[in-house]
């Protein structure tokens, strides 16, 4: 049996990773650590629709990629504002927050609503595919630009 309160307190703990994403950005590039995070987010939502899809009943693998997943997004979060300071221009930079923080607000009003309209299955696999998307957009540009 899925637990809610576990999985919350699983969330709570790996959110504050993001506390220690400056020391990560020190040994690797935050644009690395925005790709990683996005493969990893991408796997971990994967993960959790072979659960609800009844294809996986280890409740600890469950937990532990809600984790990863958690990780991975505290980790991303941090280091797109890290990658919008370094790679904008100026006058660019407070519009490219301003329109990730609405698009953040967005997300949050409609996350609940969403899967009342759209299977979540299929809502899940949909996400995990636009990460793998945006994450391998990302490494392409990284090599491009080396």
């Amino acid at each position: 049996m899925i637990y809610v309160p576990i999985l919350r307190n699983i969330s709570v703990f790996a959110l504050l990773f993001s506390l220690t994403a400056s020391y990560l950005f020190k040994v690797i590039e935050p644009v690395f650590v925005l790709a990683i995070s996005l493969c990893l987010m991408a796997v971990s939502l994967l993960i959790h629709m072979f659960f609800l899809n009844g294809q996986l009943n280890n409740v600890f693998i469950l937990y532990l990629f809600h984790f990863s997943l958690i990780i991975a997004l505290a980790y991303a979060v941090p280091s797109m504002i890290i990658c919008v300071a370094l790679q904008a221009e100026l006058k660019d930079r407070g519009i490219a927050t301003s329109l990730y923080t609405c698009i953040l607000f967005i997300g949050a009003s409609l996350g609940s609503y969403l899967p009342t309209l759209i299977n979540p299955l299929i809502l899940i696999i949909a996400l995990a595919i636009l990460l793998l998307i945006c994450s391998l957009q990302l490494i392409f540009n990284l090599q491009l630009n080396r």
